[in-house]
């Protein structure tokens, strides 16, 4: 299975977890949540992101067989190996359907359909317009609903990553990189200076105490920052809270 930059762009979606067998003897449920899908002619089959399984406790099944995933170069991704999937009852508009989709690490996107989706329901893609038509006869027999047409939507920046940056920019996509982007900028002649205070105190601040999650994310970013050389160890004996707020609203 494969992944590529080229021929994307994203609808928003609703969808609801189908039955978990373990739901009848667990407190655990899965919940309904709705997102960006992003419809990429370039990855092979349906994928979606493993931060959402994980937020919205969506049922895991595991395959027979591992796979690998790749870029469409051949190179393996750091994905490393596909090893479960999720079924979901995916909603785009009144176009109602349930579908299989592969657990991995897709970055900033919440869902990719791929080529199994494409060709199982050949829309009539305007790759200019950003939209869709959904088709009979396989959309009419298998899908719940069925809208003729569905439109993109402009989705936030944060959604966008590197795998969105156009072909004519692909030269520039090294400096999108983790690597590039992590150092701090070079010092130059208009560098913003931060007068002190002399003599001045500083007030201390309430410390927010951290759920498990929330205190290994932040032990995860400090450990990565350390090594980085973003930041070094602090003697002070001030402190500031960390704040962390929740990227999207569950539906």
């Amino acid at each position: 299975m494969s992944l590529t930059n080229e021929s994307q762009f994203m609808l928003m979606f609703c969808a609801q977890p189908c039955e978990n067998p373990l739901e009848k003897c667990s407190a655990v449920q899965g919940k309904p949540f709705s997102g960006w899908a992003m419809i990429n002619s370039g990855a092979s089959s349906v994928f979606i992101n493993e931060k959402i399984v994980q937020d919205f406790q969506l049922f895991k099944k595991k395959l027979d067989k591992p796979r690998r995933l790749k870029v469409i170069d051949g190179c393996e991704i750091d994905s490393g190996k596909v090893e479960h999937y999720v079924t979901i009852n995916l909603k785009i508009f009144k176009h109602e359907e349930e579908v299989d989709a592969y657990v991995v690490n897709v970055g900033n996107h919440d869902l990719v359909l791929g080529m199994a989706w494409l060709k199982r329901h050949n829309p009539a893609i305007d790759w200019d317009k950003k939209s869709l038509i959904f088709p009979p006869p396989y959309c009419s027999k298998n899908c719940l609903h069925t809208s003729p047409i569905v439109k993109s939507g402009e989705p936030d920046l944060e959604i966008a990553a590197t795998s969105e940056l156009p072909s004519r920019y692909s030269e520039f996509a090294k400096i999108f990189t983790e690597e590039e982007i992590s150092p701090l900028p070079p010092h130059r002649p208009y560098d913003c200076e931060i007068t002190l205070k002399p003599d001045a105190v500083p007030r201390h601040g309430p410390i927010y105490s951290l759920g498990p999650r929330e205190d290994e994310e932040l032990r995860k970013t400090v450990k990565k920052q350390l090594e980085a050389g973003l930041i070094r160890p602090s003697k002070s004996p001030m402190a500031s809270p960390v704040i962390f707020v929740k990227k999207r609203m569950e539906a």
